[in-house]
């Protein structure tokens, strides 16, 4: 029960507003418990969103890697590309607060 509200809570820290500094730690945190249930595509996912928000340790960056390269036939290339693109997206969707 316990874990369950944890897992809940984690999930709306993250979807709130994926932006946020809070959500990339709730993106890690969601990663890790991914990667625990073997579940590669939604460890990617998290990651991904936690590299957007600057919260990748040395560790979960090379999990990122990892899985990239065995999604891309053992290839690092366009990683970088990927999280541009998806930075850009984010930052597009943000409001504009200039005035």
């Amino acid at each position: 029960m316990i874990e369950s509200q944890a897992l809940s809570r984690l999930r709306q820290a993250y979807l709130l507003d994926p932006a946020r500094p809070a959500a990339g730690n709730a993106a890690a945190r969601l990663a890790g418990l991914a990667k625990k249930a073997g579940r590669d595509q939604d460890e990617f996912e998290y990651l991904t969103a936690a590299a957007l928000t600057g919260r990748l340790t040395p560790d979960t960056r090379a999990d990122l890697e990892a899985l990239y390269r065995k999604a891309h036939g053992g290839q690092i290339d366009g990683l970088e590309a990927m999280l541009d693109t998806r930075y850009g997206a984010c930052a597009a969707a943000a409001p504009d607060l200039s005035g």
